[in-house]
């Protein structure tokens, strides 16, 4: 299993695959920023020996939107920090991304304009002083433009799940599947039976996580912030296949912020 771990302010430590915290000899750490995205390239296919780390835009405190970006080569002994080449078309926060392979995909996000983006990116980090960004061309069914999704993979790397978020007209929990493996990209509407009761309640600011166990295939969806404002740590599972379904695990701490929308 993959454990993501993600830091509202990176600094210099490092969390290590022996469960200890070490501190990272860093040279100049990315600025501080919110609402960012990270990801890690790995040497090999167990996804034990982190070859990259890299951190991509994000918002500054005086709400800008940061076009800047880093990485950390993890193999070269001296763990520095660089500049990593981020084109401003690309520039985003609050985006959703998840690492494959030795790249990122990228979704939507607020843009230099703090306008919703219903974009999606690939970066190609094979060689991290020379990343190769690609917008992926998709067909004409596709997600609304969002902010504060969340954005899960399968094991294969085939498959990713987009999961709610912030819109124009608010926060939202449609889910879509992108088919990442076709030559053009399609994003095919999730649509869970029973009714918005039998529902988790829209959501922006949450995590969620793609899990394969034996014979199922589900997402894992934990707290966000609701329509209202409110925080919530409620937890739930959407199983995946020929019906989709949600089920409850845990309710939200104080009682649940129904009713959900799409």
């Amino acid at each position: 299993m993959r454990v993501v771990l993600v830091c509202a302010c990176l600094v210099a430590l490092s969390f290590c695959l022996n469960n200890s915290w070490g501190t990272l000899l860093t040279n100049d750490p990315p600025s501080p920023r919110c609402g960012h995205v990270m990801g890690a390239t790995y040497t090999d296919t167990t996804l034990t020996e982190v070859s990259v780390l890299f951190v991509l835009g994000g918002m500054s405190s005086g709400n800008e939107v940061l076009a800047s970006a880093a990485y950390l080569d993890m193999q070269d002994g001296e763990e520095q920090w660089a500049a990593l080449t981020y084109p401003a078309y690309a520039v985003r926060a609050y985006a959703s991304a998840v690492s494959v392979g030795t790249g990122m995909y990228l979704f939507g996000g607020f843009n230099s304009d703090m306008e919703f983006t219903d974009d999606l990116y690939y970066v190609e980090l094979a060689d991290p002083a020379n990343p190769v960004w690609t917008i992926i061309h998709h067909g004409l069914v596709w997600p609304e433009a969002r902010a504060k999704a969340s954005l899960s993979l399968s094991e294969d790397g085939t498959q990713a799940i987009l999961l709610g978020g912030e819109t124009e007209g608010g926060v939202v929990l449609d889910t879509w599947r992108f088919n990442l493996a076709q030559a053009l990209t399609s994003a095919v509407l999730v649509a869970p039976t029973g009714s918005y009761s039998d529902w988790p309640c829209a959501r922006a600011g949450h995590v969620a996580e793609y899990v394969t166990q034996a014979d199922q295939t589900y997402v894992m969806l934990q707290g966000g912030t609701g329509s209202n404002g409110r925080a919530l740590s409620d937890v739930w599972q959407l199983h995946l296949g020929i019906s989709p379904q949600w089920e409850e695990v845990t309710h939200t701490i104080g009682g649940s912020a129904y009713p959900a929308t799409t």
